[in-house]
């Protein structure tokens, strides 16, 4: 896990380094672990309903459609008949 999270800024020739230590973003990390977990509990279902589903499409066209922005249009079919 990493230690802190950094943004780097320049001026005046030099780049520096601001670091935030995770300590102070607990709460977001365990947002996005909770956020992993459920994604993979998701696809573990999928695949327990249909043994021939390519586990690893199934996990990116479920993340493609929760990052991509809810104004555009999605694909309404089904995971399982999408993916062969």
């Amino acid at each position: 896990m990493i230690a802190a999270v950094g943004k780097s800024a320049s001026h005046a020739g030099g780049t520096w380094l601001y670091l935030t230590p995770l300590h102070t973003m607990t709460q977001t990390v365990r947002v996005l672990v909770g956020d992993i977990r459920k994604a993979l509990e998701y696809i573990r279902q999928l695949v327990l309903q249909s043994p021939k589903l390519n586990r690893w499409r199934a996990l990116l066209r479920l993340v493609c459609t929760q990052i991509t922005p809810s104004n555009l249009p999605r694909n309404t079919r089904d995971l399982l008949v999408a993916l062969e």
